[in-house]
């Protein structure tokens, strides 16, 4: 991944699963699955939504430098 560049120094090596590793075959089979046997998916838009107030929030305290709730 790093051919005809002059250093090495930083990259890292590549994942040769890295679809697997990071979850992605999973999520796509409970999608998959989820539809196939009409039930709900183990991730819903509650839990994105859910995810996205928590992210914005660290940066938001990262930003203001101090704890922010979160509604």
């Amino acid at each position: 991944m790093s051919e005809m560049l002059p250093s090495r120094l930083g990259w890292n090596n590549v994942a040769v699963e890295d679809e697997i590793i990071r979850g992605y075959a999973d999520e796509m089979k409970n999608f998959i699955e989820s539809i196939y046997y009409d039930q709900k998916p183990h991730s819903d838009f509650q839990l994105a939504y859910d995810t996205m107030k928590i992210i914005y929030s660290t940066y938001k305290s990262a930003e203001i430098g101090h704890s922010v709730d979160i509604k």
